[in-house]
């Protein structure tokens, strides 16, 4: 059981310590770089680089993972991480500053590629989905809370406090991952028997590619997740241009909308810990086809607490996805492939925010709100009908070929 697995318990808390030293980073260089080059532009753009290492070296990533022992690698990144982010305030030129967002990136790319191998490790498959669903919901609570910590923290003391407390940060979640252990292998089946169908030395060998086209549940989540990410992002990178001239509203009202999105982070986390086990992959399809009308929505509403409603519901949603595809990935996956197929996940996840980010703002620069927001509902719902073809389409040939 979680509650008595003292392991998983310091690999979150470790986790948490490491993400609230990010809020205090992503404050106080937004902060640095302003006052640095007086652009809201280069402030702006320095953030957007910061999914591009993601979608270039996820794959790299993953290799590394395979090679590496998790533990290890993740207390590398983060020793590292930790002293990179002591570089900043000495730093007087922006190619600099864009240079440790990029090396900070890329470190965080092999933590995610790490941690994606170690957790089924840490709790076991049958656990995996409660797992992601408890370190989700405890996540969304620090992404609520701390962005406000840290304002208040660099107000206080300043923009070098602000780095000096994300290096420690840093540093001592470096500490705590060297006290976790996984469990013992012989008491958990990491690698689910039916979906092992050759030697070890034929899975080593294997791509993620040909191993994600013979599970077509697992397509079925990539290309589905994929949409999801790809046209919420078009639409978040518009969202405060759209917001003010919908309901009139800036920057405060904005806030709002970022809480409302954070707290349905928390809820598809104690969704995930509660039902998680029982989703299949034709309830999560269900599920899953409310964002697009919550995306319609915001056009039709005009009372901002019912497009509040739709936030949380949009976040829960979106949140909840990544977490669910990321346990699909990690219990049904033989422990030989899972770095790569991770990191194959990573790379669309990254790829779709970039990919997104261009499409949806560059159409909405061009047409205006309403076609893109029409544009991006009918591009993910018909990803969505033939992505659920594909998989009908998949499963009914095998079936007949046993047959």
């Amino acid at each position: 059981m979680l509650h008595s697995n003292k392991n998983f318990w310091l690999l979150t808390l470790a986790e948490i310590v490491s993400q609230a030293g990010n809020h205090f980073r992503t404050i106080t260089v937004a902060l640095f770089t302003f006052n640095l080059t007086n652009s809201i532009f280069i402030t702006a753009l320095q953030f957007l680089f910061n999914s591009i290492p993601g979608f270039v070296f996820s794959n790299y990533a993953g290799r590394w993972a395979e090679k590496v022992n998790p533990r290890l690698g993740m207390i590398v990144v983060h020793v590292v991480c930790g002293i990179l982010t002591l570089l900043y305030p000495v730093m007087e030129a922006t190619w600099a500053i864009f240079l440790l967002n990029l090396m900070l990136a890329l470190a965080g790319v092999f933590g995610n590629a790490f941690k994606g191998v170690w957790l089924p490790r840490v709790v076991g498959t049958e656990l995996v989905t409660k797992a992601n669903g408890i370190r989700t919901s405890l996540g969304g609570v620090i992404d609520l809370v701390f962005p406000i910590v840290g304002g208040l923290v660099i107000l206080w003391l300043g923009t070098f406090a602000g780095f000096v407390l994300d290096s420690l940060s840093f540093l001592l979640a470096a500490i705590g991952f060297a006290f976790v252990r996984p469990i013992d292998r012989s008491t958990s089946e990491l690698i689910d028997s039916t979906f092992v169908d050759g030697a070890n030395a034929q899975l080593v060998t294997e791509t993620a590619w040909s191993f994600i086209k013979s599970r077509s549940d697992i397509l079925f989540l990539l290309i589905v997740y994929g949409a999801i990410t790809f046209s919420g992002q078009g639409i978040s990178v518009v969202f405060l241009p759209f917001l003010e001239s919908q309901f009139h509203i800036g920057s405060e009202g904005y806030g709002t909308v970022i809480s409302a999105f954070l707290l349905g982070n928390v809820l598809s986390g104690f969704i995930l810990v509660k039902w998680g086990d029982r989703v299949s992959i034709g309830r999560f399809m269900i599920f899953v086809c409310v964002v697009p009308f919550a995306w319609i929505g915001y056009m039709l509403v005009s009372n901002f607490v019912i497009m509040l409603a739709l936030v949380v519901v949009d976040g829960c949603i979106s949140i909840g996805a990544f977490a669910y595809v990321q346990s699909v990935i990690q219990s049904k996956t033989p422990d030989q492939l899972i770095a790569r197929v991770f990191a194959f996940f990573m790379t669309l996840h990254f790829g779709s925010e970039v990919l997104g980010t261009i499409v949806g703002g560059g159409i909405a620069q061009l047409l205006g709100f309403t076609p893109m927001f029409l544009f991006l509902f009918a591009v993910t719902v018909v990803i969505f009908m033939l992505s659920g073809l594909i998989s009908i389409t998949t499963v009914k040939s095998r079936h007949c070929h046993k047959e």
